[in-house]
């Protein structure tokens, strides 16, 4: 193997450019051949020290591109749920509700936390609202219970149900099933439960 003063004149001459090294790399290397030159620091030993340099700005890279790719992800989610509060339409609080069906709160409560009754939380405020085209008079539509036990309460049954989609000639799932057509009620529930259970 060459001296260190070859190893530095070969970093010198570009030998160990690349497109992943950067102008601060590039600067640290130039330091830590010097101390090499310094120490006597072997040339495998400063090319294993630029090796990890390397490797470390690779890693800080792919950490900054899955950051990224978390806050758009975020993002998109929140415009998704702006969009539905805005198309939600009439909501009703868990003391609303209890009236309507003649019930206490808290079993109101309990309800939403087994799945009988669709409910989101605020992205401002406190507690929980209950969108009103779940109500038919005094009773819960019997498909809601059947949506939150597939897709989940919340906003995953909303997003689905609020789509606009080409297969349905552009009308939500929410405007049909409110129709109390019972066949295309088990329709929707059906492509709720592919979606909530892909392996099916």
């Amino acid at each position: 193997m060459g001296t260190t003063a070859e190893a530095i004149e070969a970093l010198d001459a570009g030998v160990f450019v690349s497109p992943k090294i950067t102008p601060e790399i590039a600067a640290q290397a130039h330091t830590l051949t010097a101390l090499a030159h310094t120490f006597k620091v072997t040339p495998e030993a400063l090319i294993l020290v630029l090796d990890k340099l390397l490797a470390q700005r690779i890693s800080h890279e792919r950490a900054g591109a899955a950051e990224s790719e978390e806050e758009l992800l975020r993002l998109r989610g929140v415009r998704q749920a702006e969009r539905i509060l805005h198309e939600i339409g009439a909501t009703l609080s868990s003391e609303e509700v209890a009236e309507r069906l003649g019930i206490t709160r808290q079993a109101v409560n309990d309800a939403r936390k087994r799945g009988a009754l669709l409910a989101f939380s605020q992205p401002v405020g406190r507690g929980e609202r209950y969108p009103l085209w779940q109500f038919d008079g005094m009773i819960v539509r019997p498909w809601v219970p059947k949506l939150i036990q597939l897709l989940g309460n919340g906003f995953p049954a909303l997003s689905f149900l609020m789509a606009k989609r080409t297969s349905l000639g552009g009308h939500r799932h929410l405007d049909l099933s409110l129709s109390g057509d019972e066949a295309v009620i088990q329709k929707m529930l059906d492509q709720a439960g592919r979606i909530g259970n892909p392996a099916a």
